[in-house]
């Protein structure tokens, strides 16, 4: 696959929220920080495998799709555990890390391969990422205890059951097209997660540009912490 015009806008548009959280890293709290690295990570797969296209075999290798869930998985799930209510919870879903990375590793041995879109590992992902999210949002989000969960968190919560949602679900259409040689049906597959893509980093920059007590005139919301 040749980078098109899409891919090019896709490529800014992550850079977008990158640029926004180096301007406002000292304002934002940890799990803030963690949503501006995670489109650098995205910007830093799509070069690695865009170069690995162009200078060392020029086929569609798909290791790179592999290295970017390993380092998405203890971003993202970090950023849940952080907005967990109870110690417990926090560990187990910082528990869950590990223990992905086990599972997609017995995947790779036995039932996956870097020449094909992943039915197991990326589509895992996604239903751990969402289905943790999904939880923390009506334990903590709707309810009316004390320690609900701000709107600001909420959104972002919102952020990872439909960004990461879709790229599950997406991955595992990709993998059945390319087993029956769809080539057009996986093409506008890929289009439609770009643009899902291009939609998760503009929501990141609105997020990373959200006024925050730091900016005004109390404590930023990592110092209560």
């Amino acid at each position: 696959m040749r980078p098109s015009a899409l891919y090019i806008v896709l490529f800014w548009c992550s850079a977008l929220p990158v640029l926004v959280g180096a301007w406002r890293w000292r304002h934002l709290a940890r799990e803030w920080r963690l949503i501006a690295v995670i489109p650098a990570w995205w910007i830093t797969n799509s070069l690695l495998g865009l170069a690995w296209q162009a200078w060392v075999d020029r086929t569609n290798n798909l290791w790179v799709q592999y290295l970017w869930i390993a380092v998405d998985a203890v971003l993202v799930l970090w950023i849940v555990a952080g907005m967990q209510r109870t110690v417990w919870a926090r560990n187990a879903v910082r528990f869950s890390i590990p223990a992905y990375h086990l599972a997609m590793l017995a995947s790779l041995r036995w039932f996956e391969s870097a020449r094909e879109f992943s039915v197991i590992s990326v589509p895992l992902f996604g239903v751990l990422a969402t289905g943790l999210a999904m939880y923390t949002l009506l334990t903590r989000a709707f309810s009316d205890a004390p320690d609900a969960l701000p709107a600001r968190q909420a959104v972002t919560l919102g952020w990872i059951v439909l960004y990461y949602g879709m790229m599950g679900v997406t991955s595992a259409v990709l993998a059945y097209y390319q087993r029956h040689a769809a080539w057009l049906a996986m093409a506008d597959t890929l289009v439609l997660r770009i643009w899902f893509q291009f939609a998760a980093s503009l929501t990141a920059t609105w997020l990373l540009l959200w006024p925050t007590p730091a900016t005004s005139s109390g404590p930023s919301p990592s110092s209560a912490r």
